[in-house]
């Protein structure tokens, strides 16, 4: 791998760096001309993209995994780290999730899902008994089907189509 093949590091995760840097001990962070090399908070947006262009990560496994990982990485645990988790940091300042357990757990929920949606759509669909009613809530699940597809999986768009017509 060259390295103008790295990508760029997520804006969260150069912020919590940020946070992490400025909240060790004063011997041990950065000074001179190199204690900015990551930018600033404060930076204006212009800034901030220009650095972002000029730094290089070595990708975690999730970044390469499906939308819902994504999402759980990138929204829900930095949402959760700052309600809940600050209460469990054990007079930490930085906190890490193990890309392992994040995917095995994404994929327990997918797996979670894909058992539980045919039977629910089974159920949803014996108790309807009006036959327009019935088409309507089928095209509906199908396309609810699509979305989950598309969110819990990596599949291409000719994988969920061949699934939603099976």
């Amino acid at each position: 791998m060259q390295l103008s093949e790295l990508a760029e590091p997520n804006e969260y995760n150069l912020k919590t760096f940020r946070y992490w840097m400025a909240a060790e001990p004063v011997e041990d962070q950065l000074v001179g001309d190199d204690s900015e090399t990551w930018g600033y908070d404060d930076a204006p947006k212009e800034e901030k993209k220009r650095i972002l262009k000029d730094l290089a990560v070595i990708k975690p496994k999730v970044e390469d995994s499906d939308f819902f990982t994504k999402f759980l990485v990138r929204t829900i645990i930095p949402v959760y780290q700052q309600v809940i988790g600050k209460d469990f940091m054990n007079g930490k300042s930085l906190k890490e999730y193990s890309d392992d357990a994040i995917i095995k757990l994404t994929n327990n929920v997918a797996t979670l899902f894909a058992c539980l949606l045919p039977t629910v759509a089974i159920v949803v669909l014996y108790n309807i008994h009006g036959m327009a009613t019935r088409l309507g809530v089928i095209a509906a699940l199908t396309a609810g089907f699509s979305i989950a597809l598309m969110i819990i999986t990596q599949a291409t768009r000719v994988e969920i189509f061949t699934a939603t017509a099976a």
